[in-house]
C-alpha cells in the first residue's frame, strides 16, 4: 500500500477557517486587528485602558470594513475589545435614529405643503416609500455585516484545530489570513490596485501564553505592536526591545 503523505499543518484547517471567517460576509475585511493579552492574573498598576478603546473605535470606523480577532475569554483584554464593539455599534445606532428623525421631519414638512397635485405627490410618496425599503434592507445587510466583525480564536481552534496550543493557531491564522489578496483601491484607467490583506497584532498585557504568541507571529513576519505601559508582558518584551 502506497504512502500517504499527510497535508501540512495550515492546509488541513485552512479551508474552514476561511469559511468561518467569512460566514455572513460576502467579501474580505479590508483590515484585521487581532487583540491579546488575556491573563488571569492581577495588574499592579493601572493603565489607560479608554485609550485602546478609543482606538480600537477609530480604527474600525475608519476602515470601515474590518474584522477584529480576539481571545474570547472572560479576562479584562477581550471583555474591553467586546465593549468597545458594543460603544462602535451603540455609535451607529444613533446615527441611524438621528437620521430616522431627520426623515421624519422631511415628511412632516411635505405634508404641509401638499395641495393639489395629489397624484404627483403620491407618485413622489411612492418613490420615496420604495427608496426607505431599499435603505432598510441595505441597513439590515450591515447590520449582518457589523455582527460578524469580531471573532473569537478560541472558539475557532476549539472548533477547528482544539488539540493545537494557541499561540501556534493564532499565527496560523493569521498567515492564513494576511496571504489573502484584496482590491486596495482603483488605478487610472479602471486598473485594481491588489494588495495583502493588512493583518496587525495588537498586545496589552498578556503573560507567559502571550510572549509565546507573540514569537509565534514575529516568525512568519507579521507586525505586532505593543501597548507599552499596560503592564506585564507587553511592557516586557518592550523593555526587552529597547535594551
Amino acid at each position: 500500500m502506497p504512502f500517504k503523505k499527510k497535508k501540512p499543518f495550515v492546509a488541513r484547517f485552512e479551508t474552514p477557517l476561511i469559511n468561518e471567517l467569512l460566514r455572513e460576509r460576502s467579501r474580505l475585511p479590508r483590515l484585521v486587528l487581532s487583540i491579546i493579552g488575556d491573563s488571569s492574573s492581577f495588574v499592579p498598576k493601572p493603565w489607560l485602558i479608554p485609550v485602546l478603546k478609543t482606538g480600537l473605535i477609530a480604527t474600525a470606523k475608519g476602515a470601515k470594513d474590518y474584522l477584529i480577532l480576539y481571545e474570547g475569554s472572560k479576562e479584562r483584554i477581550s471583555s474591553i475589545v467586546e465593549e468597545a464593539i458594543n460603544d462602535l455599534w451603540d455609535l451607529r445606532e444613533d446615527e441611524k435614529t438621528n437620521n430616522s428623525l431627520e426623515d421624519k421631519k422631511e415628511d412632516n414638512s411635505r405634508q404641509d405643503k401638499k395641495e393639489d397635485n395629489s397624484r404627483e405627490d403620491k407618485k413622489e410618496d411612492n418613490s420615496r416609500e420604495d427608496k426607505k425599503e431599499d435603505n432598510s434592507r441595505e441597513d439590515k445587510k450591515e447590520d449582518n455585516k457589523f455582527k460578524v466583525n469580531l471573532k473569537s480564536i478560541e472558539k475557532l481552534k476549539t472548533a477547528l484545530c482544539s488539540t493545537t496550543v494557541f499561540a501556534k493557531f493564532h499565527a496560523h491564522t493569521l498567515k492564513i489570513i494576511a496571504e489573502k489578496k484584496i482590491q486596495f483601491m482603483k488605478l487610472a484607467e479602471n486598473e485594481d490596485l491588489i494588495w495583502r490583506l493588512p493583518v496587525l497584532t495588537v498586545v496589552a498585557e498578556g503573560d507567559l501564553d502571550t510572549i509565546d504568541a507573540i514569537v509565534q507571529v514575529l516568525k512568519i513576519d507579521l507586525p505586532v505592536l505593543l501597548l507599552k505601559g499596560s503592564g506585564k508582558a507587553a511592557d516586557f518584551v518592550a523593555g526587552f526591545i529597547e535594551e
